[in-house]
Parts: C-alpha cells; structure tokens; sequence
C-alpha cells in the first residue's frame, strides 16, 4: 500500500514539472511573437465553453418544450382570450427567436465567441427565470383546469363505453323479446309430431256440456305457451277440494292449437276435472269490424313498427315487444261473450301457480261490482297517474291519478255485471277513442305551479349548497349556517296549505298575492347567496361533480353489461318467433292434409357421384330454402344439382312440407332426411354424441346461470347452445354419409350463392380433402387463436402461425377423405378434448385440426365471409364473390340484420309462399 501511494506522488509530481516548463515556454515565445491587430475577434481555439453552450442550449430547448405544453393547455381548456395564453405564445416565439441565433448552437467545428456566448447566456437565463415565474403563477389554476378536463374525457369515454353496452344490450333483449326459448320450440314441434304421426289417436273428443254449466267452477286461461298451461292448470287440480268441479277454457293461436290438445290427451287431468281446448280463430264474433283492437293490430302501421328492422332504435325495447300484437292478449275484454252461458269466470295468467283452493273466490261478493283484483298500490306507486297520459284532458277528467292501481294475472269476473255495466262497450270506446275535448282551468292555477316549481328547484339548489359545503368540510363556516337557515325556510314555505292545492279546489287571490312575495323574497335571497358563494364553490364541486357522475356512469354501465348479457343469453337459447311461426305453420299444413304430403318414391340421382351434391345441414326452413334457391337460380345446369338437406326429427315434416309446397325449379333435387335416419351416429361411434349427452355439458349449457352473466359476460358465446346441436358436427362424417359419392360441395345455413359454381368440382386440389378460403391476415386468424397452444400435444401437431381458413363453402373429396382417414383424426382430437383442455367450443378448431395440411387454398372470390358482424366489407368484393356468407351474429332473417347486405339474402326468398307472408319475417 506505501510503495502504492509513493508511485502516485511521484507521477502527479511529474505532471506538474511538465506543465511549468510547457508554461513556461509557452511565455516566452510570446514575447518574441509580432504585435496582432487588435480590431480582430478573440477565439478561444480549445473552444473551453463548448459544453456550457450545450446546456443552455438544452435548457433552452426544454422551457421551449414546457412553454408549448402550457399554451397547448390553455388552447384545450378554451382559454384561448386569456392573457397568461397570450403571454405564453409570446415566450415560446422568443425561445424560438433565441434558437435560431447562430451562435447558441454551432457546427461545423466552428469557434464560439465569448462575448456572444456571454450575451446569448444572458437572454436564455432572462427568458429562462421569466418562463418558470409564469408556470408557477399559473400551475395552480392550470392543474384544475387540467384535473376537470381530465375527469370530462373519462365520463365521456365511460360514457361511449355505456351508450356502446345499452345499445348491445336493447339488441339482444329485442332479439330475445321476439324469439320463443329452443325448450319451447323443441316441445310444441315434438307434440305436433306426435300427432301427425298418430293422427287416429288424436281426434277431437265429443262435446262436453260441462263446459258450459254454470254451476261448476270455471276458469279462463289464454296461451300459446303448453307447459305454462299445464303447470297452471296442474297447480289448480291438485290443490282443489273437489277437482271434478273444476273445468278449464284454455285458448291458444291456430299455430298451437294441436300441440296444446295432445299434451293434454297425452297427460290428461286428473280427478275428473275437465279441459276444454279451442283457438281464437274459432270465435267468429272476433274479427276487425268488431273489436277495434284487432283492427289496430292488423294496421300496416302497428306491423311494421315491430317488425321491420329497428335494432339501432331499440332503446324503448319494452315497446317493441310483440306480445303486445298478439290476440290472445286481449281476450280477456271479450269473456262474457266467449262464455255467454256462464255467470263468473277466474281469468289466470299463463304465469300463475295456485297453491291453494280458490273456490272461496266464487262466493266472496263482489257488491255488484264487475272484476275482483288485488290492488297493488303502495306510496305514490302503482296508481293510475303512472299508467294513463294526463295531459290527456279527457284522462284528466274521467279519472283520479291517484286511484290505486290493480293487477291482471288473477281476476274474479262476474259476467253478469260485466254485461249490465256494459263493460265490452266502455274498452271499445276507451280503444277507438282519438278526439281531445276541451278543458277549462283555474286561471290562477298555471301561475301558481309556475311558482311552488320556482320555490322546490331553488330549495334544491340550496340545499345542494349545504350538502356541498359539508361534503368540502365547511362546517363551522358561516356559509353553511345560513344556507341550512334558508332551506328551512324554503321548506316552511312548501308546507303552506295555499302553495299547492289538491282536489280541484278554487286558489284565493290574497292568500296567492302573499305566497307569491314571500316566495319571490325567499328566492331573491337564495340567489344572492348563491352568487357570493359560487365562486369558492365552483371549482371544488365541479370536481366532486364530475367524480360522481364517473361513479354512477360507471354503475350504469355494469348494470348495462349484464342486462346486456343476460339478454344474449336469453336470446342464444331461444327461436325467433317467426321462425317458429314458420315451422308451426307448416306441420299444422300436414297435418290438415296427410295425404298430400306423403313421401316420394326413392330418386336415384341422389346417389349419382356423375352430378353436383351439396350439403345443407339445418333446422331453420326459411335459410335453407334460402340457400337451396340461390344455387338453382344461378346455376347454368340445375337439373344436375341435386340437395341432401338433413335436419332433426323435430324440424323434418316442416322442412318437407315447405319443399313440397315449393318445389324446386328447372330440374333441380332435392332429399329431406333427419339426423336419427343415419343409424350409424350414435354415442358408441360418435366421441361428439357422446359427449353432447353427458351430464356435464348439459348442465353447463342449460342450468340456470342468467345471473352468472356478468362474469361471463366476455364468454357468453361458449353458453351457445347451438354447439350442442348434432347438426352442427355431421360436417365430419360426410364420406360415411354420402358412400356412392366422390365429391360434395358443403355449405352453411347463412350463405348466398350469387353465380354457378360448378367450377369448384373441377378445381384441382392436389390430392387434399377439404377445398376453402383462407381468412388469415396479419397475426390474424391463424391456429395459434383456435387451439390451446400451451398444451404439449398441440405445440408439438401444429404450428400456431398456420393460417386458418373458413367453414361455410368447402369443397371436400370424399375419396381422399377416406384414403387420409380424416375421420379417424377427428376422433382421436375429440376424444382428447373431453374436458375441453385443447379447444372451447364449435368445429372450427377441429376442422383445422382434422384437416391440417390437408386444405387446398381457394381463391378468396369464391367465398367472402363477415355480412353477419363486418359493416366494411366492400360491395365491389361482394359483387366479385361467387358466395357470400353472413357468419357472426347479425343473421340476415333476424331484425339486426344489417341493412347494407340484407337484401342480398331476401331477393332469394320466396315472398309468394302464404306462410312467409303470414310469420312477419320483416322481409
């Protein structure tokens, strides 16, 4: 360590003597140099103050950056007038100015002059010190600026984020408001095929006479939905003491009439208690001439204000609702004439259980009244202000907003007094009624409301005052005290008997004269207090203000995403009503006429691999007609087009009853068959089937989970029932299906078919099985947005950037199907994926799978996809494309539909066809 120091002095001893003696000479020398012209500049050649000059410079540069920020600032808070704004655009010109000087930053080597650096460092001091006076004079003012403008831009993206969610939601409630639940739908098609398959065990039952005794209890129950029905009906039975005194007059639509008669032939009441089941049609008296109601709801207008496509005005979704539009719910206003024979009536809801026996109803009496109902009224709720419009002068005069409101859903009629009041007429008239009648008031009456209105907005007002003071901890302020002394008053005032009048009595002019100042002194006050105090208020209650709103726009919005998503999930479990209409329709067609719609001898040509074959699986009639339609007429040869449309057991007389009323033009075929005909599939073969059965996924689709929404409101998708169909996978047992076939175009339920495409059975495909367009773009749809890559198998089978392609429009070999055993694949991908560890739902993923290196790509005209979510795909892509598809959620036969590419769907469909027109398609 000595020897260590010891070197260190000697070196730096060194240094020091070379220094002097270089000094030194350096002195010398100087002497002997010849006399400078003293009018040149001095240069400093090691140029010592370069990197001076490079920190203000950047000094510069930065207050130059600040100034800018703050006069930007100030322009966004709209203080555009304002001196400070002013003063800061001045600064940053000077700081501009100060930079463009050729001496602050230099190049080129060049030597800098002291006395300019001296100059320039004064002027970026000066300019420096003046730029951080004014920031600080004017951070504390900008800050809130700041913090208020920052809180608007978040309410107002909140904001976005809810108006976004409301509409999504009023969507898919509208979506679920005109849709019948699958569960329903499954049921009535089930009864209708019962009975179009017994047809001898199901007649008509001879008349009963106890339907019209009038000594029995008697019961009205107006539906098309059966197992609401049967639960109201069961509930009453077996509750009853003396059920074979009990008789049911249950009347449903035309569209149910045989599903509701066989589920009661099929599980008939017991104890004797009676049913009898009619449709409304049957009620001939029932028509638009006489009941206005049918009238107004036959009108084009009322039609097409629910079902044309409304979805982007869907915000008062309650009264889009088409139950409103049904018959059945205005049959209540018409019992005595439906039931002529019988004194009184219990009218029950389809959404009613009875716990107890109700027969004590009949002898309660009703003191010559009409209806005994339980009223429903509590507070200033449920009262007749809240039902009727009162502005209406007419409602005005005929009836007290204050009358306490009653319920529907459990009435006790006594038919009898209903006809002696007359009661049909007065609903008639009530219905027809369109002519306003004068009204004469109290001419002190509109000036008094004008001042208790003043009165209550300016007690609010102070009292919000108050409320805000003690908020922002003032309360041992003076300002305080005086505006809770004031909201006293306010309310001593309001109390006044003469400041608002009930009852339609007259107002005294002196006793208004002296309200009215005190009211007027009161205000005058009010205001000047408000006006002193406003400016310290202000900036700390807008503030508060501004963080409350975020609050409740923020609870708002929660509440929106889960109606929103309880709504989709409705509407994922539920039929269209038109839909359903359709396929009612068509099955009460069979069975009115089972001679008619008997089945074809076999057809050869469906097993001829020398024509085209396409597969259309489906259970939506209207879109396979849809499809098959499109393809015959742009096809150059249709009668060498031949359909194999296979839908379920429930759907199969619907869809051949619509092929045999409609049948196909120029040549063109079509086979009808049921998923349950190909006796192969089943659980045993089928790792889907049996899966799609297990208890587990049943559960996980169909338990009552609505109110699980929220946390999986980003995956309601997965809760989609339709991938629990069996329709959904028979894409994969194509070659098993179709044995005598070579090739087969396959093709969705939601595609168009716009030219021939017979080009497809000549393509090429290199000895691949499946033939698709490819829809990767970017990191876009490609395998690694499909499947589960952090599984160890399918990291090792697949590679996550290989593009994915498109279901919908496939052309597959079914010879080189069989040869790969694409089959035998998707098997082995199904059974690993029990607990859906690989991939989450649809057939998406293991049709990549299945089919991997084994896809011939497409050019992307022969299917163009995305006109059921993408409102920007071009119409020049979509002339070009031989088939466009509306995969996403905005199917073209629903109301969301989107109206740019609707029409290219309906021109396909057959408008001429009775049912259609009938079932509201909103075509």
């Amino acid at each position: 360590m000595l020897i260590f120091f010891s070197y260190r002095i000697f070196i730096s001893a060194l240094f020091s003597f070379l220094f002097l003696a270089t000094f030194s000479v350096v002195l010398n020398s100087s002497r002997h140099q010849p006399h400078l012209d003293h009018t040149l500049p001095r240069t400093f050649q090691s140029d010592p103050l370069k990197t001076r000059l490079d920190l203000i410079h950047k000094q510069a540069t930065d207050h130059l950056t600040l100034v800018n920020a703050y006069a930007a600032y100030a322009r966004k808070l709209k203080l555009d007038a304002s001196k400070q704004l002013k003063l800061f655009e001045d600064l940053a010109v000077n700081f501009s100015d100060l930079q463009a000087k050729p001496g602050l930053k230099l190049e080129n080597g060049n030597a800098i002059e002291e006395d300019a650096f001296r100059q320039i460092e004064k002027e970026v001091k000066d300019k420096v010190k003046t730029a951080r006076m004014m920031i600080v004079e004017s951070k504390e003012s900008y800050d809130t600026q700041l913090k208020i403008q920052k809180l608007k831009d978040t309410i107002f993206a909140v904001q976005e984020q809810l108006t976004k969610a409301k509409k999504n939601g009023a969507v898919a409630s509208l979506i679920s408001a005109k849709s019948v639940p699958k569960s329903l739908n499954c049921l009535a098609m089930r009864l209708v095929g019962e009975r179009i398959s017994n047809p001898e065990k199901y007649k008509d039952a001879p008349f009963d006479s106890a339907v019209e005794d009038p000594s029995l209890y008697h019961y009205a129950v107006f539906s098309d939905n059966v197992i609401a029905v049967s639960v109201v009906v069961r509930s009453v039975v077996v509750n009853a003491e003396e059920p074979w005194k009990h008789v049911f007059h249950v009347v449903t639509d035309r569209m149910n009439l045989a599903a509701m008669k066989v589920w009661f032939k099929m599980r008939p009441l017991d104890r004797g208690a009676r049913v009898e089941i009619k449709s409304v049609e049957e009620f001939k008296f029932l028509n638009s001439s006489y009941a206005p109601v049918l009238r107004q709801l036959e009108s084009a207008k009322l039609q097409k204000f629910y079902f044309e496509n409304q979805a982007e005005n869907a915000t008062n979704i309650k009264f889009k609702n088409p139950k409103y539009l049904s018959v059945l719910n205005h049959l209540r206003f018409y019992l005595p004439e439906m039931y002529p024979k019988l004194n009184k009536i219990l009218f029950l809801d389809d959404d009613v259980v009875v716990q107890k026996d109700v027969t004590g109803l009949w002898k309660i009496n009703l003191d010559g009244k009409v209806n005994g109902a339980v009223e429903t009224c509590f507070g200033s709720f449920h009262r007749y202000g809240q039902y009727l419009n009162f502005t209406h002068p007419l409602i005005k005069e005929s009836f007290n907003p204050n009358a306490c409101a009653w319920a529907f859903g459990m009435n006790i009629f006594d038919l009898n007094a209903w006809r002696r009041e007359k009661c049909t007429d007065q609903y008639h008239y009530w219905q027809n009624l369109t002519l306003p009648r004068t009204f004469q008031s109290d001419p002190l009456k509109t000036r008094l409301d004008l001042i208790h209105k003043q009165a209550t907005d300016h007690l609010t007002l102070v009292n919000a005052y108050a409320a805000y003071a003690r908020k922002l901890k003032l309360d041992a302020s003076k300002q305080l005290k005086l505006f809770e002394d004031l909201a006293v008053n306010f309310s001593d005032l309001q109390a006044k008997p003469g400041l608002k009048l009930e009852n339609g009595n007259a107002i005294e002019e002196d006793a208004f004269r002296q309200i009215e100042k005190e009211v007027k002194d009161k205000v005058k006050t009010a205001r000047m207090m408000i006006v002193e105090s406003k400016e310290s208020y202000d900036t700390q209650l807008k503030i508060q203000k501004l963080k409350d709103t975020i609050f409740a726009v923020q609870e708002q919005l929660t509440k929106a995403k889960k109606n929103g998503a309880v709504a989709s999930l409705i509407s994922a479990k539920s039929v269209p009503k038109s839909l359903n209409c359709l396929a009612m329709r068509l099955v009460g067609e069979r069975i009115s006429n089972p001679e008619k719609y008997k089945d074809a001898p076999f057809d050869s040509a469906v097993e001829d691999p020398s024509l085209y074959h396409y597969a259309v699986f489906s259970d939506n009639v209207i879109a396979v007609s849809v499809v098959v339609r499109s393809v015959v007429v742009n096809a150059e040869e249709p009668w060498k087009h031949v359909f194999h449309v296979v839908t379920d057991r429930m759907n199969l007389a619907a869809m051949k009853v619509w092929f045999k009323m409609r049948p196909l033009d120029r040549g063109a075929r079509v086979e009808i068959k049921s998923v349950e005909e190909f006796k192969f599939l089943n659980s045993s073969y089928a790792p889907v089937l049996r899966q799609l059965e297990s208890a587990k996924l049943q559960k996980f689709y169909f338990e009552n989970q609505a109110e699980n929404a929220t946390r999986d409101e980003h995956n309601i998708k997965f809760k989609n029932p339709k991938y629990l169909s069996v329709l959904n996978h028979l894409r994969f047992y194509l070659p098993e299906m179709y044995p005598k076939l070579n090739k087969i175009l396959f093709l969705d339920d939601d595609v168009v078919v716009q030219k021939d495409v017979t080009g497809l059975w000549k393509i090429n495909l290199d000895g691949k099985v499946n033939g698709a367009v490819e829809t990767c773009f970017g990191s876009f749809h490609r395998y690694g947005q499909y499947l589960n890559f952090t599984h160890p198998l399918i990291k090792e089978s697949f590679n996550p950037n290989a593009c994915a392609w498109a279901f919908g429009m496939n052309i597959f070999d079914l010879n080189a199907w069989r040869r790969e055993k694409c089959t035998d694949q998707y098997h082995y991908w199904q059974n690993l994926n029990e607990d859906r560890s690989l991939w989450k739902l649809g057939t998406l993923p293991p049709g990549l799978m299945t089919f991997y290196s084994k896809t011939k790509s497409l050019d992307k005209s022969w299917h163009v996809l995305g006109l059921g979510y993408n409102p920007g795909v071009s119409m020049d892509e979509i002339k070009k494309a031989a088939v466009i598809h509306y995969n996403g959620n905005m199917k073209p036969w629903l109301d969301i539909a989107m109206n740019q590419y609707k029409s290219l769907w309906t021109k396909y469909v057959d408008n001429e066809m009775e049912f259609v027109q009938m079932c509201n398609f909103g075509l």
